[in-house]
């Protein structure tokens, strides 16, 4: 495995030198290679880097892999989210459904009790025109009693 991260770093220090031509970079791959020593002017600076960088590296190639998250725990966390989300869709269409139905009856009992108040006003209607049809009959009763009421006075008198 570490022969596997010496490559690795092997490989990205060299995309940097060939990307960014950085100098340092070079010579660190060359250090890597067992190449050159670093002996020249400034040399041990150079060194600490490139030690530094072969150190770095593969610490966050393993920080990296150890963040990734996996297809199986990504797939632990979503499992349940979607039965979640699938209760959640059944409940809102059986609510939806049952909005519907309710809807449906209101409307029903509305369209009734509509109807009923219009058979009420038209029996209040009728109400009123057999009232006026009582008064009227016991005012003729009336005037007719009276009529009568002369007619045996006057039959009376004779």
């Amino acid at each position: 495995m570490v022969q596997w991260l010496v490559k690795i770093v092997k490989i990205v220090l060299y995309c940097v030198y060939m990307c960014f031509k950085v100098s340092t970079t070079k010579k660190v791959l060359e250090f890597c290679s067992g190449g050159k020593n670093f002996n020249t002017k400034g040399g041990e600076k150079e060194m600490k880097i490139a030690k530094f960088l072969t150190v770095l590296a593969p610490v966050f190639f393993i920080i990296g892999a150890y963040g990734c998250v996996s297809t199986t725990d990504l797939n632990t966390r979503v499992t349940p989210l979607e039965e979640r989300m699938g209760r959640l869709e059944q409940a809102q269409k059986a609510g939806s459904v049952s909005l519907d139905a309710d809807l449906k009856k209101v409307e029903d009992a509305a369209a009734r009790a509509e109807a009923a108040a219009k058979k009420s006003e038209e029996s209040a209607v009728k109400a009123e025109a057999a009232e006026k049809a009582a008064v009227s009959a016991a005012d003729r009763a009336e005037t007719a009693e009276k009529k009568s009421a002369k007619q045996f006075e006057l039959m009376q008198k004779k």
